[in-house]
């Protein structure tokens, strides 16, 4: 009754844009330069919907990583990413290789593990100058119902003193 979705505000959007060309050029020109984070789980309608309001500029600031693409079931791609410069030709690129968050074991796995992707941005990530290195920072554990050893591991966690927040 009178509701619509985020799809159903997207579709709608690209319909008046389509439609409406004096309403299209207001919009691009009040849309200069459009920062999308997260470019890599946008849907096919999402990037139309840029392009259109982008116009012939194609002023889009995109950030994203194309190993955490996690909406692959309803139409997100890395392709986005790894083709930016098919969608955006005139872009600059700016890679952030320094995870400052995990120990270096955790990075180290990750990255082997994401080697393995056949379609990625070819890049190279690199430690903090102040992550932990100590190799018991990871640990591996095979467990029938693993909720039950994360919430075990948690409660052990706090019980020695760690800040539920932490």
């Amino acid at each position: 009754i009178g509701r619509v979705d985020f799809d159903e505000q997207i579709y709608r959007a690209i319909e008046i844009l389509l439609r409406e060309p004096q309403v299209r050029r207001q919009a691009q020109l009040r849309a200069q330069v459009l920062l999308v984070d997260e470019f890599q789980d946008l849907q096919p309608a999402h990037m139309l919907l840029l392009r259109l309001l982008a116009g012939p500029c194609l002023g889009i600031f995109g950030v994203g990583d194309d190993d955490q693409t996690i909406y692959g079931y309803a139409g997100a791609s890395p392709e986005w990413l790894v083709s930016f410069d098919d969608y955006v030709p005139q872009a600059a690129h700016h890679a952030l290789t320094v995870n400052y968050r995990c120990p270096a074991p955790v990075v180290a796995g990750a990255t082997n593990l994401l080697s393995r992707n056949q379609f990625r941005v070819n890049k190279e990530i690199n430690l903090g100058p102040h992550n932990v290195a100590r190799g018991d920072s990871m640990r591996v554990e095979r467990h029938a119902i693993p909720v039950m050893a994360i919430t075990t591991l948690v409660k052990e966690h706090i019980a020695n003193g760690s800040v539920p927040s932490d």
